[in-house]
């Protein structure tokens, strides 16, 4: 009887573990529900903070490019063709005045270069280069490249040009920047950090034009670079070995009275900050689900000890005596079942008492 005992659960136990169950089966009916919301708010939040700092970059940039553009304007109208003299006096000044300008230069329509700062490459024929052909008839800027043979360390650069014109509105000639492609990086890389951003920018093709400073491997950069011929902005999201990351794309960001440059600029960023809407609301959960439980085993357990186990026990006792062992049931009103219980049991000791009285007389 006793082995049989042993192989059923007892109630008091049963009672704290259905509850203990009822309570994870609810936890988790509302918490992956809400941390699944959280993620997306989370998402929704970060990608406005990435389209939001990508769009601050743009402005930044589009200021910086357009004082550039207006200076070459000026550049033109101050030079006087006839004076190669003072043309290489206005260059020089040109190219001073701004750490961004690598060569000011002004070229003949011939496509001879007339004068260029410091003297360099006066005398050039550069009548076959395109930023020399648009300029003459527009506007123009032209995509980034890395001389072959240049003698210095700068890098990457990007040529500017624009028509000269004489008071008559008849163009002789094309003013012309070099600029230097690092004086754009380095900003956006100083208001990057900042705003605590990476950054890529990517050419009409959809190349990379600046390094994407370790973050170049991420599916979510292949996903943009392929999105942004359609001149759309975008956000993505995408999951690596270093964490959960949100992008944002901004095709064409050099904007403004300034040509089209065609370059587009990727930003990203955590999806999930430290100080995050996810973490703090997630924690917020954890712990009033970790009160609500214990809260709920501490009823659960006082329930059972207050009710339940004077049942049992009064159980125990029916079975001592229906063992023949010696047993007195204590009278019980916890419960309206407990006291029908122990009074039964003592009315059943009664009769059995006198059951034994009755043997013994006859």
């Amino acid at each position: 009887m006793s082995t049989s005992r042993a192989t059923h659960p007892r109630i008091f136990n049963s009672l704290l573990g259905s509850a203990a169950l009822a309570f994870l089966l609810i936890a988790i009916g509302l918490a992956l529900p809400t941390k699944n919301r959280l993620e997306n708010l989370e998402f929704q939040a970060q990608a406005k903070a990435a389209s939001h700092a990508a769009a601050s970059l743009r402005v930044s940039v589009s200021s910086l490019i357009a004082r550039e553009w207006e200076s070459l304007g000026s550049f033109g109208d101050l030079v006087d063709i006839d004076d190669p003299v003072s043309a290489r006096q206005v260059s020089d000044a040109a190219n001073k005045a701004s750490t961004g300008i690598l060569w000011a230069g002004v070229v003949g329509l011939d496509g001879i270069v007339i004068a260029g700062s410091d003297g360099l490459r006066e005398g050039e024929d550069v009548s076959s280069y395109g930023w020399f052909k648009s300029g003459l008839h527009g506007v123009r800027v032209g995509g980034v490249y890395t001389p072959q043979h240049e003698g210095d360390d700068i890098g990457q650069r990007f040529n500017m040009s624009r028509p000269m014109l004489n008071s008559e509105g008849r163009v002789v000639g094309v003013a012309a920047y070099t600029m230097r492609f690092d004086w754009i990086t380095n900003h956006i890389a100083a208001s990057a950090d900042a705003m605590e951003v990476q950054f890529g920018i990517l050419d009409q093709q959809g190349d990379a034009l600046a390094t994407y400073a370790g973050f170049e491997d991420d599916p979510m950069i292949h996903e943009l670079r392929r999105l942004a011929s359609l001149g759309s902005e975008r956000t993505n999201q995408s999951v690596g070995p270093d964490g959960k990351f949100v992008g944002a794309l901004l095709p064409n960001f050099v904007q403004g009275e300034v040509p089209e440059f065609g370059w587009s600029l990727i930003v990203r960023l955590p999806s999930m900050p430290a100080q995050s809407i996810m973490s703090t609301a997630w924690n917020s959960l954890v712990l009033i689900l970790g009160g609500a439980f214990i809260i709920i085993a501490a009823i659960a357990y006082l329930f059972a000890a207050h009710f339940l186990r004077p049942i049992t026990d009064l159980i125990e006792t029916a079975d001592d005596m229906a063992s023949g062992k010696l047993a007195y049931p204590t009278e019980n009103a916890t419960s309206h079942e407990a006291a029908l219980l122990s009074g039964a049991l003592a009315r059943l000791q009664t009769s059995m008492e006198t059951l034994k009285f009755q043997a013994k007389r006859s």
